[in-house]
C-alpha cells in the first residue's frame, strides 16, 4: 500500500534495511522460526511488589479485565498486562518520543531522531513529569514495575518484530509514558503540517496564488491576508518538503501524529432514544496499521471501574465508560503551532537572529545521538524565543546525512507549540478515568491543557460538552500560515485559560454532534480556535440522521458508524443538475475527441442516476472516486508537479487532513486561477476540465475495470493492514526487497474491499491524486448506551495483540469489517460469561501454587 511516495518508507525507521536484513542472516532466524513457536501463554505469575492477588480475565478475542483490591496493584498489573500484549509497540513509541531510533535502526533512523531531539519531547516528558502530583507519580511508578517484571521474565523470548530488530527492551520509566502522551498530544496539534505544505506551494506558485490552496470554508473568504505579510520574502526552500515526508513519517510510526486524527462523536438527551436514556457514540479515525494504535482494557477496584480504549505505555483509559459516566473524544483542530521565519545572522561561527530589540543569539544545545553499527553523532540543535529550529531536521530529513547542516539559509523555520507549558494532563486524565458524575468528568476536564480535544461526555440522564487544550493568544494574525518571527507582531502573549474553554451541558436541541468541523461561527469563537478543519459533509451527515430517526438506540448508531453517504457528491449533482450548468457541461464536451465525448456524456448520465452511497460493490462509485483523482491531477499538478515534488506531495496530503482545495473549486468558489492546465497553449474553463476528468475517469475505469456494470469501488479502493517490512520492501534493492516482502506477509493481513471515502461517516480516507488505498480509517467504534444493563460496547480496527504468533494479532479484523459491535461489561454476572479464562499475579507463589 502506497502512503505519498517515500515518506512512508523513511517512517518505520524503527526497523531498517540494514537491520532486518542483517538481524535475519547473522541470528538465522527465518520465517519458520519466527512464526511457529506460539506466544508466551497466559499464567499466573509472581508479581514481586504486590500488595493483594490480582486476577486477569480475558474474553474470546483476547480483552483483559484486571481486578485488584487497590490503585497501585492495580497499576502494576496494567503494566504486566500492557506489556503482553504490546510490548514491541510500547518500545518503538518510546524510542520516537526520546529520539532514540538510531540506537535500535541505525542511520536511517537518523532523520526521525534529529527531528524529535529538536522538538525534545524527552526533556519536555522529563518536565511534565515533575509537575505530576505524588499520587500519579506513585502510579506511574507501579505501571513500570509491572511492565520491568515482564521484561525480566521474558527476556529472550519477545515479539518477532523486537527479535528481528535485534533489540533488548530497557526498563520502563514514568517518563517514557509521559513521552508517548507528549506524542499523543502533539498529533491532536495543528498546524505545522499545513504550514510546511504552504511553504512548499507558496515557493512554486507564488504566496497569493497558493492561498487557494488551503481555503477555510466554502462560505469563508481565501485567506488572502494571511499571505499578505509574506509577498516581499523568498520562499525558495527545498528542503521543506523533506521536513514534510519526515512529519508523515512520524505520523505513521505513532498514528495520528501530523493531523491524521479526525473523528465523529454523537452525544443524545433521553427524549431522542427508544428507551429514554441517554446514548453516546465515537469512533476514531487513524492510520490504517498493523497492529492498530488503540488496545481494550477493563479495570475494576472495589472504589471505582472503567473500561475502553487504551494507548499502549499510558495506563489511562482514553475513551470509554465508568459504570455511570461515558465520554468520547474528537480532534478540536486545535491550532497550537506557529511556524516562525527567523532572519539569521551568522558572524565569525556565531548565530544571531533578528529581534525587535536587534539582535539575540541563537541558543544552542548539544546532544549526542548514538547510531547502531556506527559512531555517534554529536549536533548542536537551536533554538530561538519562538521555539526549536527545525533547520537541522531539515537537512536530516534527506537520506545524505553524513555531515551535519549548517544554519545557512536565509531563514530559520522556529516552531512555537503550546506544548512547551507543562501541566498535569496526565493527573487530569487519570480523574476522568475516575469521574462518576457530570460534574466530576468536567473539573477533571479543565485539567486536561496540553491535548485539545472535543470531549463529549453522558450520564444515564445528561450530556455534556467540553473544549480541552490550551490556545495560544497572538499579538496579530490567525497562525494559519509562517509568520515572520523579527517584528514581533505575531508573537504570543501567553495562552488562554481553562475558563475561557468552550463547556455547555443539555442544549436545548438535546443532542451535541462532533465531526472535526468548524464548531463555531468564526466571529464567535471566544478566542482563535483554528482555521484548518476537516469538511463539514460528515457533520451534516450526523445532524441529518439524527433528526430524521424516530428513536436511537445502539442498532441505529451502530448503523450511522457505517453509512457510506457522502453528501458532498449530492451537492455536486445538485449544482451540475441546474439548467445553465448542464448546458455549460454538455455544450463543453463539443471540444473533446469523439471517444472522450461519449465518455463524458456516459460518465455525467452513470452520476446523475446515483445518489451518493459510497459501497464497495457500486460501479457509480467507482466513477465518482476516479473522477476526482482525476480532476485533482488536472486542476493541481500543473503547477505544484512533478509528482515527486515535495509541493505536490505534501498538498495531496494535507488536503486529505483539512478542507480540500479539490472540494471547494468543484462547490463553485469564483476565480480561481487554477482552472487552467499551464502545459497547454490554450485557456482552460472550469467544465472544460470538469469534462476532461469525466472523460478521463470513465476510459480509465473501462481500461481496468472492464464493462461499466461489472465496476465495483471495492476493485479500486481497499483495506490493507500491512507492516513496516511490507511497506519498505519496494524501496529496497535486490535480495533485500525480497527479504522483506517474504518476512512481512507473517506480520500482514488483506487486502479487503473497502467502501466510503473522506466524507463518509465511515470514514475511508485516501490520497486523492495518489492512489485509493484507504489508510484513514474509524481505529475503534464506540457506543454506550445507558438504557442496557451493559451500556458499553467496542471494537478496534484489529486485534489486541501486536504479536503475529498470537490468535488476537488479527481476529478484531473480520468483527470490524462487519457492521458488529462487541459489550465490555463490568457487572458481575456478565463478566462471569463473557471473560471465559483467567489467571493470577500473585505477591508471591505458594509451593502448592508452584
Amino acid at each position: 500500500m502506497r502512503r505519498g511516495g517515500r515518506a512512508w518508507w523513511r517512517g518505520w525507521a524503527g526497523i531498517t534495511v540494514a537491520l532486518i536484513v542483517l538481524g535475519l542472516v547473522m541470528t538465522g532466524l527465518g520465517y519458520r522460526a519466527l512464526f511457529s513457536e506460539r506466544a508466551p501463554p497466559w499464567q499466573d505469575q509472581a508479581l514481586p511488589g504486590l500488595e493483594q492477588v490480582v486476577t486477569v480475565r480475558r474474553d474470546t478475542m483476547g480483552v483483559p479485565r484486571i481486578e485488584a483490591v487497590q490503585e497501585g496493584d492495580l497499576a502494576q498489573a496494567m503494566g504486566w498486562v500492557m506489556a503482553e500484549d504490546r510490548l514491541a509497540q510500547m518500545v518503538t513509541l518510546s524510542l520516537l518520543a526520546h529520539g532514540r531510533l538510531s540506537e535500535f535502526a541505525g542511520e536511517s533512523g537518523l532523520g526521525m531522531d534529529v527531528l524529535m531531539r529538536s522538538l525534545d519531547l524527552s526533556g519536555l516528558a522529563q518536565r511534565y513529569e515533575a509537575r505530576l502530583s505524588p499520587s500519579s507519580r506513585r502510579y506511574l511508578e507501579r505501571f513500570s514495575a509491572g511492565v520491568n517484571q515482564y521484561l525480566q521474565q521474558h527476556k529472550g523470548r519477545y515479539s518477532p518484530s523486537l527479535k528481528l530488530a535485534g533489540w533488548a527492551p530497557e526498563p520502563w520509566r514514568p517518563v517514557d509514558s509521559l513521552g508517548i502522551m507528549l506524542l499523543f498530544a502533539h498529533a491532536l496539534s495543528l498546524n505545522l503540517g499545513e504550514e510546511l505544505a504552504y511553504l512548499s506551494a507558496a515557493a512554486k506558485v507564488g504566496p497569493r496564488k497558493a492561498a487557494w490552496l488551503f481555503p477555510v470554508y466554502s462560505d469563508q473568504g481565501l485567506p488572502f491576508d494571511e499571505t499578505q505579510r509574506l509577498q516581499a520574502l523568498s520562499l525558495k526552500a527545498p528542503r521543506v518538503g523533506q521536513l514534510q515526508e519526515t512529519l508523515e513519517s512520524l505520523t505513521t510510526l505513532i498514528q495520528p501524529l501530523g493531523q491524521l486524527a479526525a473523528s465523529n462523536s454523537w452525544a443524545l438527551r433521553p427524549e431522542l432514544t427508544r428507551q429514554s436514556a441517554t446514548l453516546l457514540a465515537n469512533d476514531t479515525h487513524l492510520l490504517l496499521t498493523q497492529p492498530c494504535l488503540w488496545m481494550l482494557m477493563s479495570l475494576s477496584t472495589p472504589d471505582h471501574q472503567v473500561a475502553g480504549i487504551a494507548l499502549p505505555g499510558i495506563p489511562l483509559i482514553i475513551a470509554g465508560s465508568t459504570p455511570t459516566l461515558g465520554w468520547g473524544l474528537t480532534m478540536a483542530m486545535a491550532d497550537t503551532q506557529d511556524l516562525f521565519l527567523e532572519r539569521l545572522i551568522e558572524e565569525s561561527g556565531e548565530w544571531s537572529y533578528e529581534t525587535p530589540e536587534g539582535h539575540m543569539p541563537v541558543e544552542s544545545r548539544q546532544v549526542e545521538i548514538k547510531v547502531k553499527g556506527g559512531e555517534p553523532l554529536t549536533l548542536a540543535l537551536q533554538s530561538t524565543r519562538h521555539g526549536p529550529l527545525l533547520n537541522q531536521a531539515l537537512e536530516f530529513a534527506s537520506r545524505d546525512f553524513i555531515q551535519p547542516y549548517p544554519l545557512g539559509s536565509e531563514y530559520g523555520l522556529a516552531l512555537a507549540s503550546a506544548l512547551a507549558e507543562p501541566d498535569q494532563t496526565f493527573d487530569a486524565f487519570l480523574q476522568l478515568n475516575r469521574a462518576t458524575t457530570m460534574d466530576e468528568a468536567l473539573m477533571a476536564a479543565k485539567g486536561i491543557r496540553a491535548i485539545a480535544v472535543n470531549l463529549t461526555l453522558a450520564d444515564p440522564q445528561h450530556i455534556g460538552w467540553v473544549m480541552t487544550g490550551r490556545f495560544p493568544l497572538r499579538k496579530q494574525g490567525k497562525g494559519q500560515f509562517p509568520m515572520p518571527g523579527w517584528s514581533g507582531d505575531y508573537d504570543w502573549e501567553g495562552y488562554t485559560d481553562a475558563g475561557s474553554n468552550p463547556l455547555e451541558v443539555d442544549p436545548d436541541n438535546a443532542f451535541y454532534a462532533f465531526a472535526n468541523h468548524r464548531i463555531l461561527d468564526p466571529f464567535e469563537q471566544p478566542f482563535q480556535i483554528s482555521s484548518s478543519w476537516y469538511a463539514p459533509e460528515r457533520y451534516e451527515r450526523l445532524v441529518q440522521l439524527i433528526q430524521t430517526i424516530d428513536e436511537h438506540d445502539l442498532r441505529s448508531s451502530l448503523a450511522m458508524q457505517h453509512d457510506r453517504l457522502d453528501l458532498f457528491f449530492t451537492k455536486v449533482k445538485a449544482r451540475w443538475q441546474r439548467k445553465e450548468i448542464a448546458e455549460s457541461l454538455s455544450l463543453l464536451r463539443d471540444g473533446l475527441a469523439p471517444e472522450d465525448q461519449a465518455a463524458a456524456a456516459s460518465a455525467y448520465d452513470l452520476l446523475m442516476r446515483w445518489e451518493g452511497q459510497m459501497e464497495s460493490d457500486s460501479p457509480a462509485a467507482a466513477l465518482w472516486g476516479m473522477f476526482e483523482h482525476q480532476l485533482m491531477r488536472a486542476l493541481f499538478l500543473d503547477e505544484l508537479g512533478p509528482e515527486d515534488s515535495s509541493a505536490w506531495r505534501s498538498f495531496v496530503r494535507v488536503s486529505a487532513m483539512r478542507y480540500p482545495a479539490l472540494q471547494d473549486h468543484l462547490l463553485g468558489r469564483v476565480g480561481s486561477p487554477f482552472w487552467d492546465n499551464v502545459t497547454t497553449p490554450e485557456g482552460e474553463t472550469r467544465y472544460a476540465i470538469v469534462n476532461q476528468a469525466l472523460a478521463a475517469a470513465y476510459r480509465e475505469l473501462e481500461a481496468t475495470l472492464g464493462d461499466p456494470e461489472s465496476w465495483r469501488w471495492g476493485d479500486l479502493h481497499r483495506y490493507h493492514w500491512v507492516s513496516g517490512l511490507t511497506q519498505m520492501a519496494p524501496h529496497m534493492e535486490g535480495w533485500r526487497s525480497f527479504t522483506a516482502e517474504w518476512l512481512g506477509k507473517g506480520f500482514d493481513r488483506g487486502p479487503f474491499e473497502a467502501g466510503g471515502d473522506r466524507n463518509t461517516l465511515n470514514v475511508a480516507g485516501y490520497s486523492t491524486g495518489l492512489d485509493f488505498d484507504a489508510w484513514n480509517i474509524p481505529a475503534m467504534r464506540m457506543i454506550i448506551d445507558f438504557s442496557l444493563e451493559e451500556p458499553l460496547h467496542l471494537v478496534i480496527a484489529g486485534g489486541q495483540s501486536d504479536d503475529p504468533r498470537s490468535p488476537h494479532y488479527d481476529d478484531g479484523i473480520a468483527v470490524w469489517l462487519r457492521p458488529e459491535i462487541r459489550r465490555l461489561p463490568m457487572a458481575t454476572v456478565a463478566v462471569a460469561e463473557q471473560f471465559n479464562q483467567s489467571y493470577t499475579l500473585n505477591p508471591a507463589l505458594t509451593e502448592r501454587d508452584e
